[in-house]
């Protein structure tokens, strides 16, 4: 239960009791700085060439930040950082704290796609390289940040071409889901522990589904508790005469089959104007909530034009969410967004009040209420300055305890980005 929400009591005395605590401030609201992390609830981290963090994922009560630093010419790598639960870098992995890998030839341009950690703390980073041509690696590294020479060659996997892998999500039974889009299909592979693909899953390991765009992207994947797969993307169809962009959800059966009780044949796709997808959660109940923004990944300063939509795990719309299934957002521009174990919504990105853009984070009722238990005074939304630059959230997680952690980055120009970790409290 959150603070400030009491339920009713019978009798004058318990009333009067009631009204006393709900007049007291809490100890703690949702959704402000943790102060004991970091410098005031803000880590800013540096590496020798401008970048900033993709992708976010928790290991134990420690937290595994990636993300893409450039170099000269366009040539860019993938680096990682690993933070202590106090927010401190973690002086045991990699270079007191940090790795950064380049892949592919010394001119090839890196990518991140996603990042998790084993059971075993092991990090697998996929990453997305190109030079003259383009194909898409698993990384993984030893929990001390060395890559894994016992996992592919010297640690580095380079995945069959119909992989063409940007999200990661990890089974209970340590197996791993590879999901991506390119200018035909979406795909899904599952792959062995040891990187090999799983040849119960699909068609030898893969899946590839036509949703009929002429390119479709994925931004999110969530397994939910029987063992089906959720993959949230969009799909692109003309601009004649107006361009028309499809949010797509795919729901596949545990075995790669396409799960024929949601949607139509195991897939939704619903108009949503120039609103792209950034960001999806499961509620308790099975309703899929899905954040979109006109930003697409991007930030800048313009009218913040968002929405939360949900959907019945059947695949319908759920016209009591909102109007019609669409919560319309205002609040922050979202770039992920993560749902709490009282189905409470959040969403992490940025905002840009009086030109400056800062990190942002907003919170919602299970409903698409704004939750007026969250944020300074139950404003519903944070926004948080890092540095004298601007910031912004690309990723969310939440932590066991229930804090939101939102990394990012901080930019000032171009030549001037780091990475940027916030950790905000729960109720």
């Amino acid at each position: 239960m959150r603070t400030g929400r009491a339920s009713r009591l019978a009798g004058a005395a318990a009333l009067v009791t009631a009204l006393l605590v709900q007049a007291r401030p809490a100890m703690a609201d949702a959704g402000v700085l943790d102060s004991r992390f970091g410098t005031h609830g803000r880590v800013v981290t540096h590496f020798p060439r401008p970048g900033a963090a993709e992708a976010v994922a928790l290991d134990g009560s420690r937290i595994v930040v990636a993300g893409t630093i450039a170099g000269t010419s366009g040539i860019s790598s993938v680096a990682l950082a690993r933070y202590l639960a106090s927010g401190a870098l973690d002086r045991s992995f990699g270079d007191a704290g940090k790795v950064v890998t380049h892949v592919g030839g010394k001119n090839s341009i890196n990518f991140v796609g996603d990042v998790a950690v084993t059971r075993g703390r092991r990090v697998l980073l996929m990453v997305f390289s190109s030079l003259r041509t383009s194909h898409s690696l698993l990384l993984r590294y030893l929990p001390d940040g060395t890559l894994d020479p016992g996992f592919g060659t010297g640690g580095k996997l380079r995945l069959d071409p119909m992989v063409f892998g940007g999200l990661l999500a990890l089974l209970p039974d340590g197996r791993i889901l590879v999901v991506g889009g390119d200018s035909a299909d979406i795909s899904v592979a599952r792959l062995m522990p040891d990187g090999e693909l799983d040849q119960s899953f699909g068609s030898g390991g893969v899946v590839t589904t036509d949703v009929g765009g002429l390119q479709n992207f994925v931004d999110d994947v969530e397994v939910q508790p029987n063992g089906r797969i959720v993959v949230t993307g969009f799909s692109y169809f003309h601009c004649k005469p107006a361009c028309k962009d499809m949010l797509t959800l795919i729901r596949y059966l545990p075995d790669g089959d396409l799960d024929g009780h949601f949607g139509t044949g195991g897939s939704v796709q619903v108009t949503a104007g120039d609103q792209f997808p950034d960001g999806a959660g499961l509620q308790s109940n099975g309703e899929i909530v899905v954040a979109t923004s006109r930003s697409f990944g991007t930030f800048g300063c313009g009218t913040t034009d968002a929405a939360l939509f949900r959907f019945h795990p059947n695949g319908d719309l759920d016209t009591s969410f909102g109007r019609r299934g669409q919560v319309h957002v205002s609040s922050t521009d979202p770039h992920d967004l993560v749902v709490e174990p009282d189905d409470h919504i959040v969403i992490a990105g940025f905002q840009c009040p009086d030109r400056r853009i800062l990190l942002s984070v907003s919170g919602f009722t299970e409903d698409g209420e704004v939750d007026g238990a969250f944020g300074p005074h139950g404003t519903g939304t944070t926004t948080v300055p890092v540095g004298p630059s601007n910031a912004s959230a690309n990723v969310a997680a939440l932590q066991r305890d229930g804090k939101v952690v939102a990394a990012g980055g901080t930019y000032r120009d171009l030549f001037t980005r780091n990475f940027a970790l916030v950790r905000f409290l729960k109720a």
